[in-house]
């Protein structure tokens, strides 16, 4: 996170809430609307930024007496944030891009990079396996389902299974994007020791 405003991609200075909904009550069970409105200066033209982002959060004021684990007294708040983004009216393309895929010794977790290249949010499904090449089992990792926002960078980790035998591994990982056209795939052989 960081302080509005001081990311060349942000547009916290863009957004507007009227001030009568800025404090509001909610009885329980009950839901309200908020007009959040964002005013893109006329002046704004710089096309290199694909798309402009804030976060918006929203935070109870009236914190619930509990107890954590230990039996400690604590006082509890929720605090939830909105992701808010503006893009250019260009059209639309979705695009994710593998940027790397290793296996990591130590935590023994299968590290997978992807780069958004899209001008909108983009969001899809990660299929993997994992071959064990001595043997020829296959083992069905689990589906990874993720969001992302234009030239968003993520760092997603596959934990691979606790009981897996050692030898030489070859993982196959696909993304589902888009339509049915858009994929990317990539392979990586490790050993697993």
């Amino acid at each position: 996170m960081y302080s509005a405003d001081t990311l060349p991609t942000s547009c916290a200075a863009w957004i507007n809430i009227p001030q009568e909904q800025i404090y509001f009550s909610l009885e329980p069970g009950e839901t309200k609307e908020i007009d959040i409105r964002i005013s893109v200066p006329a002046a704004v033209t710089d096309s290199l930024v694909p798309v402009r982002t804030v976060m918006l959060f929203f935070t109870q004021m009236n914190p619930v007496d509990d107890m954590n684990s230990q039996g400690a007294n604590i006082k509890v708040n929720v605090k939830s944030g909105v992701k808010l983004y503006v893009r250019p009216r260009l059209p639309r393309s979705t695009k994710i891009e593998i940027t790397d895929l290793l296996f990591n010794r130590q935590s023994r977790n299968i590290e997978l990079y992807i780069e958004t290249k899209s001008n909108i949010w983009t969001d899809g499904t990660i299929y993997s396996d994992v071959l064990n090449t001595s043997d020829g089992k296959k083992i069905q990792l689990q589906d990874i389902v993720f969001y992302t926002l234009p030239g968003n960078k993520r760092k997603i980790l596959a934990a691979l299974p606790k009981n897996m035998t050692k030898g030489k591994y070859v993982a196959s990982y696909i993304i589902d994007y888009g339509n049915e056209n858009q994929v990317e795939a990539a392979e990586l052989s490790f050993l697993y020791e």
